[in-house]
């Protein structure tokens, strides 16, 4: 958010399948535009590539920034090794594996 508003970043209307003529056509203008993270995986990741926004000021280091990175890939992996890599993950699944993670319960 600040890097946006520092940066002067502007962005394009969201895109309406009604603006468009066909399906089709919504896909491929659909399919030029950057889109979010899917998972948590490819959210550390893009972090990991760029994160030169959070350096900036002095507060986060380059090597805390990674190693931030490294552990939650970490823990996600163990999240995963646990419930499976096709389980979908409720909020009490989760918070289960949280406090035995963090609280040793």
């Amino acid at each position: 958010c600040l890097d946006g508003v520092k940066n002067k970043a502007t962005y394009d209307k969201p895109l309406r399948l009604s603006d468009y003529k066909n399906i089709q056509e919504f896909k491929d203008a659909r399919s030029k535009k950057p889109l979010l993270p899917g998972t948590v995986r490819e959210a550390y990741e893009a972090l990991a590539k760029d994160h030169k926004f959070l350096t900036e000021t002095g507060i986060f280091s380059d090597d805390y920034i990674m190693r931030r990175v490294e552990k939650k890939l970490e823990e996600e992996e163990e999240l995963l090794n646990e419930y499976g890599k096709n389980h979908v993950y409720g909020v009490d699944e989760i918070n289960a594996w949280e406090l035995k993670r963090y609280i040793n319960v």
